[in-house]
Parts: structure tokens; C-alpha cells; sequence
């Protein structure tokens, strides 16, 4: 399974200011419970954001996703 997000803009988790310019995408993939014996793979295709903030003390940061406990 394939995830990717549509958002135009993603908050800064350090500033909380939004942002719509993407520095790169990747992928991260993850392992589920297996159902009925077959493995769960997820495949989430992540953004890297540049943060415009001048006044926050990054640069960059990744999309999080709440669903999910890294």
C-alpha cells in the first residue's frame, strides 16, 4: 500500500507557521501486522518543507503524520 498526501501547505512543528514549498519528497516504508499470513508493507511517499520563518531555528523539516508512532 501506497500513501501520499495532497496538502498544499504543512505546519512547521517548531514554529507552527504553514508552508508550501517542498526542499525533496522520499519514501518510508513500514511493516503492518500480517493479515492472514501475508505481510503489510506501507510505503509513505514524505515530504521534506523549507520552513520561511526567519525566526525559527530551522531551516527544514520532515511532514509528520499523526496516525502513525514512529
Amino acid at each position: 500500500m501506497t500513501v501520499a498526501f495532497n496538502c498544499k501547505e504543512v505546519t512547521c512543528p517548531f514554529c507552527d507557521r504553514p508552508s508550501s514549498r517542498i526542499h525533496f519528497t522520499y519514501n518510508r516504508t513500514f511493516q503492518d501486522l500480517p493479515i492472514q499470513g501475508n505481510k503489510v508493507f506501507i510505503i509513505i511517499c514524505n515530504r521534506k518543507m523549507f520552513c520561511d520563518n526567519s525566526d525559527c531555528k530551522h531551516t527544514t523539516f520532515a511532514e509528520r503524520f499523526d496516525f502513525m508512532y514512529y
